[in-house]
């Protein structure tokens, strides 16, 4: 069996299907898919009602003054998600995307950043990263 997992949460089963195991079941219409796993008898899928999830976190790093710094982070939730880093828990202004860039650093950036994530449904903060 092969799963695949589409951009817009839902998901796609085919291959051999003798037990029916390629038929999604009916309920995961209703959620948002996050992550999947197959195997040649049965598939798993980590769902969601669609609220914003932080599945990859900033992570800590050591940066040196006048280099570049880019910090990623990875979330899901129902579209469209909106975004805000913050630094010492004050908004970084114009940082409003997944990734944050850092044209040579200075010490005055030092500090914890997090990522805010947030849709229709609900919020989502990362840890403070330093």
């Amino acid at each position: 069996m092969s799963l695949a997992l589409r951009s817009n949460g839902t998901v796609v089963a085919w291959g051999d299907n003798p037990y029916s195991e390629t038929n999604p079941p009916a309920a995961l219409g209703n959620l948002l898919s996050v992550a999947i796993a197959a195997a040649p008898y049965h598939g798993l899928a980590l769902v969601s009602d669609g609220r914003p999830q932080i599945l990859q976190p900033p992570a800590g790093l050591t940066a040196y003054t006048g280099r570049d710094v880019t910090l990623q982070a990875g979330a899901v939730g129902a579209a469209p998600l909106s975004y805000q880093w913050l630094l010492n828990g004050t908004n970084v202004p114009g940082a409003t995307s997944g990734t944050l860039f850092i044209p040579s650093i200075q010490l005055a950036s030092a500090g914890a950043y997090q990522l805010f994530v947030s849709n229709s449904i609900s919020t989502a903060l990362s840890l403070p990263r330093r």
